[in-house]
């Protein structure tokens, strides 16, 4: 049988097991704990860039493409054919009035002159 001075080391050896069984958890507890931690701070970091790169998409998608800009070159191209020849019927037009002006102005001299 076993006497009372083995039961008692026994009994040491086990609470020194537990209690060194009881530490690792701890150890491997809190670093788990630490982990999840650090993972959560990673998910919020890629759900804020996924959520910038949807801006950045939508941003993106709104630009106007390459045929978009050629049709402004060239609705840009024909307005400024329409300004020149607007302008050369304005260059006519004055030219006209000019002659005009110059006809009635010799209009007023002869009636004033023959009064």
């Amino acid at each position: 049988m076993l006497d009372l001075a083995t039961l008692k080391d026994i009994a040491a050896v086990a609470a020194f097991l537990l209690s060194l069984a009881t530490g690792i958890y701890a150890f491997f507890a809190t670093r788990s704990k630490d982990v999840d931690g650090r993972i959560d701070a990673v998910d919020d970091r890629c759900s804020r860039h996924e959520r910038r790169i949807d801006r950045l998409e939508t941003t993106v998608d709104n630009l106007p493409a390459k045929k978009d800009l050629h049709e402004i070159q060239l609705g840009v191209a024909s307005l400024r054919g329409d300004l020149e020849r607007i302008d050369a019927t304005l260059i006519a037009n004055r030219d006209g009035v000019q002659r005009l002006m110059t006809v009635t102005e010799r209009l007023e001299t002869y009636l004033l002159n023959r009064s």
